[in-house]
């Protein structure tokens, strides 16, 4: 399955930046994020994948249209959080 382009890039940062001398993709605390991260967002693709079958079948949503905007309200500072947890202040720059 293909990823947030902006994820994949992230991944790729976390395997060429280091930290006491070692890539942050080899800190086992990271990957956990990352792993958790990668999910969530899956979870948040097949929410849309959902909503957009349905309108393709003419069936109405129903509660979850709002539902899927609620979860990127709450799915993408949470990301970004944890971004600014693996990366540090640098990331905001």
């Amino acid at each position: 399955m293909e990823r947030e382009p902006l994820f994949d890039r992230f991944i790729e940062y976390c395997r060429n930046a280091t930290r006491h001398g070692k890539p942050l993709a080899q800190n086992p605390a990271v990957r956990q994020k990352l792993g958790e991260m990668y999910a969530r967002s899956q979870v948040g693709r097949l929410i849309g994948v959902r909503n957009y079958d349905m309108r393709l079948r003419g069936e109405r949503p129903g509660f979850r249209g709002p539902q899927f905007a609620l979860w990127n309200k709450l799915h993408n500072p949470w990301m970004v959080k944890q971004i600014m947890d693996i990366a540090g202040p640098l990331a905001a720059a």
